[in-house]
C-alpha cells in the first residue's frame, strides 16, 4: 500500500509542475506543490526502501520530470494554448480641419476628464482641461492637437 501512496505522490507531484509550466504558468503555488510532493514521494521510497531504491527513484524522477517538459515545450504543447492573436486595429484619426476652434457640442458621456461628444453631428472622443463636465452638457472646441481634441463648458 505504501508503495502505491509513493507513486500516487511522484505521479500527482510530476502532474502539477507540468501544470504551472503549461497551462497556468506563474502561479507558483501548484509548481511548489508538485515539488513538494515529489519531494515527498522520494523521501519516502529513501525511508522505506533505502537508499538504492531512493536512489533510483530519484533519478528516475528527474529524468522523467526533464524529458516531459522538454518533450513538452519541443511538442508544440506551448503553441496550442498560447494566444496567437495580434491586434490589428488602429486609432481613429481625426482630421486637422474637421473640428475647429469654437466649434459647438453636447457631451454624451461625463468628461473626467475624457468622454465622448457629440460635435457637428460627428460622435468622438473629447478632453476636457482640468474640469469634469456632466454628460448632456453644451460644450466648445478650445484646442485641437494631433489625434485630440480639447473641450470646455460652453458659457
Amino acid at each position: 500500500m505504501e508503495l502505491y501512496i509513493t507513486l500516487a505522490m511522484l505521479i500527482l507531484g510530476l502532474g502539477f509542475l507540468l501544470l504551472e509550466v503549461f497551462i497556468i504558468p506563474g502561479t507558483t503555488i501548484i509548481g511548489i506543490i508538485g515539488t513538494v510532493l515529489m519531494a515527498t514521494g522520494v523521501y519516502y521510497v529513501y525511508t522505506n526502501y533505502g537508499t538504492s531504491y531512493g536512489h533510483l527513484a530519484l533519478g528516475i524522477t528527474i529524468v522523467i520530470t526533464i524529458v516531459a517538459i522538454i518533450g513538452g515545450l519541443r511538442g508544440g504543447v506551448w503553441n496550442k494554448i498560447a494566444i496567437s492573436d495580434a491586434i490589428n486595429s488602429k486609432v481613429a484619426l481625426v482630421e486637422d480641419n474637421t473640428f475647429k476652434i469654437g466649434d459647438e457640442g453636447m457631451t454624451i458621456s461625463n468628461l473626467r476628464p475624457a468622454g465622448t461628444v457629440k460635435i457637428n453631428g460627428v460622435k468622438t472622443e473629447a478632453h476636457s482641461i482640468g474640469d469634469f463636465i456632466e454628460r448632456n452638457s453644451p460644450i466648445k472646441v478650445i484646442k485641437t492637437e494631433k489625434n485630440k481634441i480639447f473641450v470646455e463648458l460652453k458659457k
